[in-house]
């Protein structure tokens, strides 16, 4: 071999090792590419799957704002009920007052002769709405007083029914002696007052 044919190997082996460090240059860069690119799309999914989740994560959450929302009007529903005010409640009517009263009034009226006291303590339904003592009941009246002057009522029990009641009592004259008994008589209260309505 001459000396040409040997300086132009030697160019060439020159050239080659000068190319193999090329060639493994765009063999990594080319690896990186690739690598870049796998990582790229793993992102990607990774980013989707993530999207995806919260997306289920969204469409699950709408019942839990619903219980909230519920929740909420409910304790608004407690609070505008607690925040009214309450009815006051209703006032009971007075109660009728006692007829005991009534009953040693009328009984008296009877033991002194007065057939008009006696006649004001008798109910509309008995005495037909006549407000004058009756002749009758006058006599009736005066017949009393002379069995039994200064007649009394004692013992006095009253069964009060709203307006109406049965009341049981003695009868004593004006000497304290018994003459006769009541038992569950009939009265009525009216107008402010009680009624003898035994008739």
């Amino acid at each position: 071999m001459n000396r040409t044919e040997l300086s132009t190997k030697l160019i060439e082996g020159v050239r080659g090792a000068r190319q193999r460090p090329l060639r493994l240059l765009a063999m990594l860069s080319l690896v990186v590419v690739i690598a870049a690119a796998c990582s790229s799309e793993a992102a990607t999914a990774t980013s989707d799957d993530a999207a995806s989740d919260e997306q289920s994560s969204a469409t699950t959450a709408p019942p839990a704002v619903e219980e909230a929302t519920t929740t909420t009007a409910e304790v608004e529903s407690v609070t505008t009920t607690a925040g009214e005010p309450e009815p006051e409640p209703e006032t009971e009517s007075e109660a009728n007052p006692a007829p005991d009263t009534a009953v040693a009034e009328f009984t008296a009226a009877f033991g002194v002769d007065d057939a008009d006291k006696a006649w004001s303590f008798v109910s509309d339904r008995c005495g037909g709405g006549v407000s004058e003592t009756p002749d009758g009941y006058s006599t009736f009246v005066a017949g009393y007083a002379l069995d039994v002057p200064g007649a009394t009522a004692e013992n006095i029990t009253t069964d009060v029914f709203g307006d109406v009641a049965a009341i049981s009592y003695d009868v004593h004259n004006d000497s304290g002696e018994f003459f006769e008994s009541y038992a569950d008589q009939p009265w009525v209260f009216s107008d402010g007052n009680w009624y003898h309505d035994h008739c």
